[in-house]
């Protein structure tokens, strides 16, 4: 259950959040990306992580590695996203910490890997959460699995309010 929270806790404090405040520029430069800048946020936020996590949604049906026993080996590290994408050019004109990750490349390359790995984990999560259980609990775990997702979701959503307080301050 640890699983399928981390997942959503991840994902939801990233996107929409925090990555629909990353800009293409630094403070002084001009725009420069290969998109038109009223474009940048739509397709570098919404659309990629919407694709990209369907992409890994599909591949969990087809691939099942890791097994429910080391599901956590993969979880947990997607906690590194967070300050990775904090760190990027995220609010710009209001932030008081230092860009380590001023690439909008590296930007996009790390929102397709969160975006994917979203998808995939949030999928092998889903389901191995009735088959690590006895057969008879198998119904309870899944109810069980329901609500650490729905969990999951607003404790991310509620915790881009503290990483913007923290960028910020």
């Amino acid at each position: 259950m640890l699983n399928v929270y981390l997942v959503f806790f991840v994902s939801l404090t990233i996107f929409p959040g925090i990555m629909v405040d990353v800009r293409d520029e630094l403070i002084g430069q001009r725009y420069s990306f290969i998109l038109p800048e009223r474009y940048f946020v739509p397709i570098t936020c919404f659309l990629l992580f919407n694709v990209f996590a369907f992409i890994g949604s599909m591949l969990a049906g087809r691939y099942q590695y890791p097994g429910p026993e080391r599901l956590w080996m993969v979880v947990y590290p997607r906690l590194l996203f967070i300050p990775f994408f904090a760190f990027c050019n995220y609010r710009p004109l209001t932030r008081t910490w230092p860009v380590f990750f001023p690439s909008t490349w590296l930007y996009v390359f790390m929102g397709i890997i969160m975006s994917v790995s979203s998808g995939y984990l949030s999928g092998l999560a889903m389901m191995y959460a009735p088959k690590v259980v006895e057969p008879s609990k198998s119904r309870i775990a899944s109810m069980m699995a329901g609500f650490f997702l729905i969990f999951g979701i607003v404790s991310g959503l509620a915790f881009t309010i503290v990483v913007s307080a923290f960028i910020e301050h």
